[in-house]
This record gives structure tokens, C-alpha cells and sequence, in this order.
């Protein structure tokens, strides 16, 4: 997870019920205490590391897609 302005959370990638990596992008909004689908990555990564860049973009590295 990777904090944003505004109160928002980025929540990249991780495992499902499985353990299988998944490829979703979702933003978690403090202020209202919603989740909403923004996106996908190209494979789904788990353990990989995010920093915040200016402009709210984040940059996703390293991890495993197995």
C-alpha cells in the first residue's frame, strides 16, 4: 500500500484466496471509507515495493509474478 494526497491509498497487486498473484489496482479513500477499482497492472506481482512520485504517481518495482 502507498499513501497519496488527499487521504488515498493505493493498494497494488498482492495474492488472492489462493495465493495466486492478482493484478488489481485499487484506491482506498479515507475521507469516505471506499475502495474502487483503478486499474491493473500488466502481471500480477506480489512482495514488490511502491514509492509515491510527484504528479501522485507511484512507481511499482521487484517482486515475483509466481
Amino acid at each position: 500500500m502507498t499513501e497519496l494526497p488527499l487521504s488515498r491509498v493505493l493498494i497494488a497487486g498482492g495474492v488472492d484466496s489462493n495465493g495466486v498473484p492478482v493484478k488489481s489496482l485499487q484506491m482506498f479513500d479515507l475521507a469516505d471509507d471506499s475502495i474502487s477499482y483503478v486499474g491493473a497492472l500488466i502481471t500480477g506481482r506480489q512482495g514488490h515495493a511502491a514509492a509515491a512520485l510527484a504528479g501522485a504517481r507511484v512507481l511499482i518495482a521487484g517482486g515475483t509474478d509466481a
